[in-house]
């Protein structure tokens, strides 16, 4: 089978490896098949004959980034192992183990040689995804100019990766450039080759660059120009292409306008809520209801928690969505969603207490399953006493095998944010969540109570989730999320035990990469000789994409010479050195989340078009 680079990787729990993986990619988003929104169908092929896109890991996979963010006032948790008996191993703070601007700078270097050199798509979009993520310029080019003159590739994935670097390079002296492309102006079409008109899928990578270009703009004048270009192609109604529309409302939900930088901020984020409201309101018939079902979630993510006017027309707005009907599934899905995000705790702001209360009513009588779900994700989110409460009431009813899982990680969520906000622990739903775990005999059920455990901070599950890292891979599910959840607790006496999992997962994606995830967590310094050994060893597609991804969480500036080595070494095939290009732009990455980490929270996965994501090359698809 030959493996295109510029796909997700599908790391399936049943590891039935159908669909295609790209080294540049390498994003491991769930273990079932999303709903096509088109055809029904799944938009990947099947990884798992039993999940189903209202799996609570789908859920997990899109929003793990930032609440696993390491911290600095993270520690080892008092009756941890380490607690008592002190850090043991190569466990070193995770800051003093990223690479250094001379190290970064020699990735870029290795990337660009390989770039200039290769003829493959798989090694050229690898490269440019890499470089982007570095974000430095050569000493002999600027990396605007080094995506643009790829825009004309003949091969459409080459163009579009271009676009897309653009964006995720931070690059502003792009903004001409894909505005053109945006356009499909005279100046587009010629950057594109001169085609007669500029490909839709093209335009839309522009759309997202763009929105990724003014989210990271300082100039309130950037970000506005940024906006009036985008408004206008969502106004257009020449502009039918749902990939391009859904494009342009996460565009515009990027652009990050903060009203405590001034009045000029103030007054563009309150003109991109309209805008957008402006779009969501307009009749366009069921088929592009979809395309609007994006426009909640992008308010929310412009308007964030808050009580002003504007998020209480929006909250009031979104509360309705939940009751509406003649509505189809994704705009209420996409309004739960939303109101996670918007909403305050009751106990902070009285009056949301109704949303509280909406979110579990709808649990609670609802028909659509995801929007179910994605309401008690939305209590998680807003957490408070009052959520805590209502939550607690929905475990007790609720059944074992496909809800309490959520709900258990939503108590933890909760859990999580009265830990951050004033240090305080929930043991009481530690110890009943423990219980719970004990009685559980379906392996997948256990993993989601071992994450909820660890949101909760509770150290008195330390032994029993030591127990379910299964060292003999008959619960991969179980083992992979028990093993993030060590290191959610701080347990840095199971590094050790961590890295012999990881070693003996060649064979297990999945798992390998978990385990990358807890020992970048807890800063193993033994995780990364491990995983280099095993890029060499192997000749996995499936592992070589999962151990790409896995030093890029571990972020170790000891990876960069050998990875540099693995990518000019022609002895090794073209998808080796590809992966090896991966994994150098993660290792060097500029920014502390992955670039697509900020769309993939909180976003509605059931809603999906082909280039936010189809399991090979959309937006969210791409490491």
């Amino acid at each position: 089978m030959t493996w295109p680079i510029r796909s997700v990787v599908a790391l399936g729990f049943a590891i039935a490896l159908a669909a295609s993986a790209h080294a540049h990619g390498g994003q491991y988003r769930g273990p079932g098949a999303v709903p096509n929104p088109t055809t029904g169908g799944p938009a990947t092929a099947p990884r798992a004959a039993t999940a189903t896109g209202t799996n609570w890991q789908l859920w997990w996979e899109h929003n793990k980034e930032d609440l696993l963010r390491p911290r600095e006032d993270d520690g080892p948790n008092s009756g941890s192992d380490e607690f008592y008996l002190g850090v043991r191993r190569g466990v070193v703070p995770r800051a003093s183990l990223a690479p250094g601007d001379s190290e970064r700078m020699a990735a870029a270097n290795a990337l660009h040689a390989a770039l200039v050199a290769s003829t493959d798509r798989d090694t050229t979009t690898a490269c440019m995804v890499g470089l982007a993520k570095i974000g430095l310029d050569l000493p002999t080019r600027r990396l605007s100019e080094l995506f643009s003159v790829r825009l004309s590739a003949p091969n459409q994935e080459v163009r579009e990766t271009a676009a897309l670097a653009l964006g995720i390079a931070g690059r502003q002296d792009a903004f001409a450039t894909l505005a053109a492309l945006l356009r499909g102006d005279e100046e587009g079409r010629k950057l594109a080759g001169g085609k007669e008109e500029v490909p839709d899928r093209t335009r839309t990578f522009a759309a997202w660059s763009l929105g990724l270009l003014a989210g990271r703009a300082t100039d309130a004048e950037a970000k506005a120009k940024a906006f009036e270009l985008l408004e206008s192609h969502l106004r257009d109604p020449a502009d039918r292409s749902r990939d391009l529309r859904v494009g342009l409302v996460h565009a515009l939900g990027l652009i990050d306008a903060r009203p405590e930088r001034g009045a000029k901020e103030r007054l563009l984020r309150y003109r991109i809520v309209d805008t957008l409201w402006a779009f969501y309101d307009q009749d366009l018939g069921k088929g592009n209801q979809l395309v609007q079902a994006h426009v909640p979630t992008a308010v929310a993510r412009l308007l964030g928690r808050g009580k002003d006017a504007e998020h209480e027309r929006s909250k009031a707005r979104l509360v309705a969505e939940l009751a509406a009907e003649g509505r189809v599934n994704a705009i209420r899905q996409s309004a739960a969603l939303a109101l996670g995000v918007l909403c305050m705790p009751a106990d902070e702001h009285a009056d949301d207490a109704a949303c509280g209360k909406a979110l579990a009513q709808y649990f609670e009588s609802g028909i659509d399953q995801q929007t179910r779900y994605y309401a008690i994700a939305a209590l998680g989110r807003i957490g408070g006493d009052a959520n805590r409460k209502l939550l607690l009431r929905l475990y007790g009813k609720a059944n074992r095998t496909e809800e309490k899982p959520w709900i258990a990680i939503a108590l933890g969520l909760v859990a999580r944010q009265r830990r951050l906000k004033d240090g305080t622990l929930d043991p009481d739903l530690g110890a009943m969540l423990l219980s719970d775990l004990r009685s559980i005999e379906v392996d997948s059920v256990r993993a989601g109570f071992a994450l909820a455990l660890g949101l909760c901070n509770h150290a008195a599950a330390v032994p029993d989730l030591r127990g379910l890292v299964d060292g003999k891979f008959l619960h991969d599910v179980q083992t992979g999320y028990a093993v993030v959840a060590l290191a959610m607790l701080g347990d840095l006496g199971a590094a050790g035990d961590i890295v012999l999992v990881m070693r003996g997962a060649a064979r297990r994606p999945f798992v390998l990469q978990q385990c990358a995830v807890a020992l970048s967590h807890l800063g193993d310094a033994d995780a990364v000789p491990a995983l280099l050994d095993m890029l060499k060893a192997s000749e996995s597609t499936a592992t070589m994409a999962a151990i790409a991804s896995a030093l890029g969480e571990l972020r170790d500036r000891r990876a960069i010479t050998p990875l540099v080595a693995a990518l000019a070494d022609m002895e090794r095939s073209t998808l080796a050195r590809a992966f090896a290009a991966a994994a150098l732009g993660g290792v060097a990455d500029k920014d502390e989340l992955r670039w697509n980490a900020v769309i993939a929270r909180d976003v509605n996965y059931s809603a999906l078009v082909d280039t936010l994501s189809n399991g090979s090359s959309g937006v969210l698809d791409i490491l």
